[in-house]
């Protein structure tokens, strides 16, 4: 008979805890971070717990609230970094979710750690926001859920996505915060339909950065603000045309034209006629555009 892998181990949340108030110090004085550690928690699992994804280093903003380890589903890019790989390994034991094979040894490996006394932290978007706003999450965690029949925490992260945007080369200084927005438990949950259940979901974990900022009047600063705007910004709106686009201090521009944008420290951009845009309703703008630019581009020229 085949012995079950030992999932849980004890130097996880040894060594995570050492590391942890290093971490805590750093995060909290380079993004301005305002959380609470959730002590009274301790011994109440397992859990699953969800956060929006807005930065790379979330699952250390999720990890230093709680008094237990978390085990992560992680993307396949986690485990091809070499030597680190093995460290994050040896450390965290990350979960392994790979969009080339199937997801049935995520879930067994899953399912292992949840029957040893371990806690799942889960990003249902499977990425970091590009522009802002809380993206689809993936429908396969309702069924997750489901299956494990354990409590679901749901964290809100805020102000991260305004404080180092995906596509920005440089970090903006602003305040930041998460909390816990909302604990479903099994009983509650086992009762609704999987729809509900991912609306609920949904909803709880859905987060505007723009509503937020404007709710708060937090503002972020640094120098070179717009640098890598071009990486979501790569049409120009006047001409047309991609990948003319360049950022230079504050300013989004064109090679090909006069298009200009200002990146203001709301996290908004203001054009040239004085309209205010989110990043949200500009990505939308670029998607339209490469739309129509590739509608009109001869088939010849397509490579």
């Amino acid at each position: 008979m085949k012995k079950t892998p030992k999932e849980v181990r004890l130097r996880h949340q040894v060594l995570t805890r050492l590391i942890v108030p290093f971490v805590r110090i750093y995060i909290v004085i380079k993004y301005k971070l305002s959380f609470k550690k959730y002590k009274a928690l301790n011994k109440k699992g397992p859990f699953i717990v969800l956060a929006n994804h807005t930065v790379n280093i979330d699952p250390m903003i999720m990890g230093m609230q709680f008094p237990f380890h978390l085990y992560y589903i992680a993307t396949e890019q986690v485990f091809n970094l070499g030597f680190l790989s093995k460290v994050i390994k040896f450390i965290v034991n990350p979960i392994k979710k790979s969009k080339s094979v199937s997801d049935m040894e995520t879930i067994r490996k899953t399912k292992r750690i949840v029957q040893q006394g371990g806690s799942i932290g889960i990003f249902p978007e499977g990425n970091t926001s590009y522009s802002g706003q809380t993206v689809q999450i993936m429908p396969a965690t309702v069924k997750l859920i489901k299956m494990l029949k354990i409590p679901v925490i749901i964290m809100n992260i805020k102000g991260m996505y305004l404080s180092y945007p995906r596509w920005a080369i440089y970090k903006k200084k602003g305040k930041t915060e998460t909390f816990i927005k909302k604990i479903i438990l099994p009983e509650t949950y086992l009762e609704m339909s999987d729809e509900d259940l991912f609306y609920e979901i949904e909803e709880h974990l859905y987060v505007d950065a723009y509503a937020d900022q404007e709710t708060s009047g937090h503002l972020y600063k640094g120098k070179h603000i717009a640098h890598g705007l071009e990486k979501l910004i790569f049409m120009d709106l006047v001409s047309n045309k991609p990948f003319v686009t360049y950022s230079k201090g504050d300013k989004l521009k064109s090679h090909d034209s006069d298009f200009e944008l200002t990146y203001l420290p709301t996290c908004k951009v203001i054009d040239k006629d004085n309209q205010l845009h989110t990043l949200v309703e500009m990505e939308r703008l670029v998607k339209i555009a490469y739309f129509n630019y590739y509608k009109e581009t001869k088939e010849s020229l397509l490579l």
